[in-house]
């Protein structure tokens, strides 16, 4: 008897361009990352007893009827290895590639939306499938894409089938369209709406049976919290908590519903039957031994573990809908956004006490009365290899008293008697912003 296998399940996602509605199936083929256990976002359903008043002693304290509640889709993914930066930006906000450039370049003639997979350009000379191309003519909205069909001459057109774009582009003032080549530089910003993602799954049978797969699509899926952790002796790793909106699936009704195919929630069999290849990942992940961790403008060089919480407080919306019996969220709303790190680190190398060497301790007892109410700056870096690092940098920009401007604060930092030889100080830290940086081969991120 055949049986579904956890070593024999797939995993993808594809980037949604708008909210709640499946990006397109040739899009859903990047992996969020290398991932044990996934609990995806079967529903939650919420029934309501209702207990009027009865007629008949047989009702005793016992509800009279049950009624259709909400519906929840709840998703939790521990502890991936970060094999590249897929998943690092979902809970963060957008990810744009301002990379060099080289001499190859045109711009392109018509806006172009969000979504978008093909370009009109003035003029496609020098550009051949293959080539990876900058569009955009700042920074903050700056996307690479991988050519897939170049079309015509003057006034032709630039294709690239599977990666939609992130951002609008008014062909007035983002009109640069220049070739470029690797290594790229990912550049992962706050945004206030977050991105929705389309997840698709699917599990195998022992015998491979295409016929027995059992494939699911949830879509209008926002990660609300993400954890980046690592040990001494580990890897990076991500941790993902979302909720998604709706769910298709391609699991048939059966006797005891009747009626036909409609009369199973959400059977969608024509919207699941066919998928592209998942692209697996094939580097190492980052290590933690590859790490380095600066606050205050002081590597410490014995850090045991850290821990970063993204946390969004996603709220599921329900509002009135016409004629629509559905009970599933019409939209995710982002509420205030916090950040928590945790440490364990070694003390450093001893100094003088009369020394003005800043350190964990000093920052503890004295960044509450500094004179300028600034926190301090943080980086978190690991160097797999050449052109080929992931960069924490708390806040973006340098710390600064006054209105959005502040970086991160120590809330605890015990220094205990006895213990861990040297000493090791649980450290506890907040702060109000964060950027990630990941320098790579790869053109694109969805």
């Amino acid at each position: 008897m055949a049986v579904f296998l956890n070593t024999q399940t797939e995993l993808a996602l594809g980037f949604e361009p708008t909210f709640g509605t499946r990006a397109a199936a040739a899009t859903i083929r990047s992996t969020p990352g290398i991932w044990e256990t996934v609990d995806l976002p079967d529903p939650d359903m919420g029934f309501e007893p209702h207990y009027f008043v009865a007629d008949s002693t047989n009702a005793n304290r016992n509800f009279r009827f049950i009624y259709r509640g909400k519906r929840s889709h709840n998703l939790s993914i521990p502890n991936m290895l970060a094999i590249d930066g897929t998943a690092l930006r979902w809970s963060i906000g957008s990810v744009a590639t301002p990379t060099a450039t080289t001499s190859t370049a045109t711009t392109f003639t018509l806006p172009v939306a969000r979504g978008a997979t093909v370009i009109t350009v003035a003029d496609t000379a020098g550009f051949i499938a293959g080539d990876n191309i900058r569009i955009a003519g700042t920074s903050a909205i700056a996307e690479v894409r991988t050519i897939t069909l170049v079309t015509g001459g003057v006034g032709g057109t630039l294709t690239f089938a599977n990666q939609p774009l992130q951002f609008t582009h008014a062909a007035a003032t983002d009109a640069n369209v220049h070739e470029v080549v690797a290594p790229f530089t990912h550049q992962i910003r706050e945004t206030n709406v977050l991105d929705s993602m389309t997840l698709w799954s699917r599990y195998t049978d022992s015998d491979s049976t295409a016929a027995n797969n059992f494939v699911r699509l949830h879509s209008g899926v926002k990660i609300g919290r993400t954890t980046y952790s690592a040990d001494d002796g580990g890897a990076l790793r991500v941790s993902w908590d979302g909720i998604a909106q709706d769910m298709v699936h391609n699991q048939q009704f059966h006797s005891s519903i009747g009626g036909g195919a409609t009369d199973i929630s959400n059977y969608h069999a024509d919207a699941i039957a066919a998928f592209p290849g998942v692209t697996y990942p094939t580097t190492e992940p980052y290590y933690f031994s590859q790490g380095l961790l600066t606050a205050f403008g002081v590597a410490f060089a014995r850090v045991r573990n850290f821990r970063i919480d993204v946390d969004n407080n996603l709220e599921p919306r329900y509002y009135i809908r016409d004629n629509i019996p559905s009970q599933v969220p019409r939209e995710i709303q982002e509420n205030p956004r916090t950040y928590r790190m945790s440490a364990t680190i070694a003390l450093p190398d001893s100094f003088a006490a009369t020394a003005t060497t800043r350190s964990l301790w000093k920052e503890l007892v004295v960044e509450g009365t500094y004179a300028t109410f600034a926190g301090f700056d943080m980086t978190l870096v690991f160097t797999r290899g050449t052109n080929d690092t992931i960069t924490f940098t708390i806040p973006p920009s340098a710390a600064a008293a006054g209105n959005n401007a502040q970086g991160a604060f120590i809330t605890r930092a015990h220094h205990p008697l006895g213990g861990d030889s040297p000493i090791h100080i649980p450290v506890e830290i907040v702060f109000r912003s964060m950027s990630i940086n990941v320098v790579d081969s790869l053109a694109y991120y969805p």
